[in-house]
């Protein structure tokens, strides 16, 4: 991965950046321990909504953290600052489908802020998982 890091002053209105990323129920179990969440319907050994069948499901905090590696690691990149996110929830993942984070500037906002649409798209089918807008604090410094 390519990191970048963008000033306030460089970035543009309907600038966008996304991150795909193959999950795998490793990461869930990974997140779980992080997290603390150990809801078994996350979790590929177990059966949690007992149904007969065991899925992973991806917890909502793993895919709308996807948002993150765009923002911290693109646009804008290294040094930007969370001030908020909104997140409304679609659909679901499962272990072994790849997800695309997509963050978009829709406005500039006084103090070095930027509001961004962000979203996690399915890529099989590109159904929005999950949608919401961002308010972070661009990098001062590169």
């Amino acid at each position: 991965m390519i990191f970048e890091s963008r000033k306030w002053e460089e970035i543009e209105v309907g600038q966008t950046a996304e991150f795909k990323r193959l999950c795998t129920a490793d990461d869930f179990y990974v997140f779980a321990a992080a997290s603390g969440n150990h809801n078994p319907v996350h979790l590929e050994a177990e059966d949690g909504d007992g149904d007969g069948v065991k899925e992973a499901y991806a917890p909502g905090m793993f895919v709308a953290s996807l948002i993150t590696a765009v923002l911290g690691n693109q646009l804008p990149g290294p040094g930007t600052l969370y001030r908020s996110q909104s997140l409304r929830f679609h659909d679901r993942a499962v272990a072994g489908e790849e997800l695309c984070a997509r963050v978009e500037v829709i406005e500039k906002l006084e103090g070095g802020m930027l509001r961004l649409k962000t979203e996690v798209t399915r890529v099989g089918d590109n159904a929005v998982i999950v949608e919401g807008e961002a308010v972070v604090v661009a990098p001062k410094n590169i």
